[in-house]
């Protein structure tokens, strides 16, 4: 806590002091969870680019959200993530749901690794 803040709350009771925080960063919470869930659902990997590093971003969106309090559970947010991949995971997108395969979003970046190296070795057909 800041100084300033401590001087602030320097003669309040403690749940009072918790109170008065919670109040004021209640606003900054929700702006941060709405920044964090739009990037998450607007993000869209670009055809070429790294699937890992892709991947990587969409797992931190996720996160993010949980520690703030708005936790995404593996199975929505593999949703997320299949959706904002590129055309040429269209096929592996489609066997996947098909299949009604469940995965961490650990097991589906080491499932899309092999993906994206299948992708690159023989292209998408």
């Amino acid at each position: 806590m800041t100084s300033k803040l401590q001087k602030t709350f320097e003669f309040h009771e403690a749940f009072e002091m918790i109170e008065q925080l919670r109040v004021m960063f209640q606003v900054q919470a929700k702006q941060e969870r709405f920044e964090t869930l739009n990037a998450f659902t607007d993000c869209k990997m670009a055809e070429g680019s790294s699937m890992s590093v892709h991947v990587l971003k969409m797992k931190a969106y996720v996160e993010q959200l949980a520690r703030l309090g708005y936790p995404f559970g593996d199975e929505l947010a593999t949703d997320v993530i299949l959706a904002s991949l590129p055309k040429s995971f269209n096929q592996f997108v489609m066997i996947f749901t098909m299949n009604d395969w469940e995965r961490s979003i650990n097991e589906l970046h080491n499932t899309l690794i092999n993906v994206e190296a299948s992708i690159k070795k023989f292209g998408n057909n």
